[in-house]
């Protein structure tokens, strides 16, 4: 599959179809022709850069599960014991990351894009939380309260983020509004 960006306001990929990012990978749909039409100054820079976003993106996804997979309890606490299952959960992990980053970058937002989304997003909360197997269970209410702050926190500065994005949005609207008539 050829990665191709997708432009943000493509009247060929708006979900009408129902075909979604498969629409694209038609080198003869009309989303190709249209992105083949709008991309003429940089279309190899453009997906090289998309290239290298999704395979780098899938092998640090693969490189995540490969390394929750070698974590072992030891004598001495938690280490990494690098084995045969190692490799095999990185290739796993690269075949499952892959194509959901492939869905994630060139697809417009469909159903295909969010249930990507959503596993990718489920396999690094995983990721995240497996190791608390190995945490003492006296320990576990601590370690509880520090995810809940945490999680409230990083809420607390998206939702801050969503905010500053929209009032600038606002106020480029308005900026441009101004122009337009000259003030």
């Amino acid at each position: 599959m050829e990665l191709r960006p997708l432009p943000n306001s493509s009247p060929h990929v708006t979900g009408q179809s129902g075909r979604g990012q498969r629409e694209c990978e038609d080198p003869g749909s009309p989303c190709a022709r249209h992105l083949h039409d709008n991309m003429d100054s940089k279309p190899n820079n453009d997906r090289v850069i998309l290239g290298i976003m999704v395979y780098c993106t899938s092998l640090a996804f693969a490189a995540m599960i490969a390394s929750v997979e070698a974590v072992r309890r030891g004598p001495g606490g938690l280490g990494f014991e690098v084995s045969w299952r190692t490799g095999v959960a990185f290739v796993i992990g690269t075949l499952v990351a892959l194509p959901c980053m492939k869905v994630i970058f060139c697809a417009e937002r469909t159903p295909r894009r969010r249930y990507a989304l959503a596993a990718l997003a489920a396999g690094g909360i995983g990721c995240f939380l497996y190791p608390l197997r190995f945490v003492a269970s006296r320990k576990l209410p601590d370690i509880a309260i520090g995810l809940v702050v945490a999680v409230v926190s990083l809420t607390v500065v998206a939702v801050l983020l969503r905010r500053i994005r929209g009032f600038l949005a606002d106020d480029e609207k308005q900026t441009e509004t101004d122009q337009s008539l000259g003030r």
